[in-house]
């Protein structure tokens, strides 16, 4: 279940038997921002960074979004993805922007 404080039971099984064997628990994440760091990216020496494809498609909010949300973002250039972020991290705004640990 996605409820707190509730248990939920998984049964499992080798495929093709019977489900013998469960397990219990409780939810538990956490979310944060993703606030990528362009001095852990490995630059060139005097060269801006160039934003990963998985970073842009984050940012690019344009491939899911209409035009006239307020979370939407253009990229006509991969590099132009490190002029969106707010403070050093994904807008808030923006859906793609957290990560939610199992």
């Amino acid at each position: 279940t996605k409820s707190r404080g509730v248990s939920s039971k998984v049964l499992f099984g080798k495929e093709g038997q019977n489900l013998s064997q469960e397990t219990v628990g409780e939810v538990s994440t956490y979310t944060t921002f993703i606030c990528p760091d362009k001095g852990l990216m490995a630059p060139e020496m005097q060269t801006e960074p160039r934003p990963g494809q998985d970073f842009v498609n984050i940012v690019n909010t344009s491939l899911f979004l209409p035009n006239d949300s307020d979370s939407y973002v253009y990229l006509s250039e991969a590099a132009d993805a490190w002029g969106h972020l707010s403070k050093g991290c994904v807008a808030y705004k923006n859906p793609l922007g957290y990560y939610q640990a199992p």
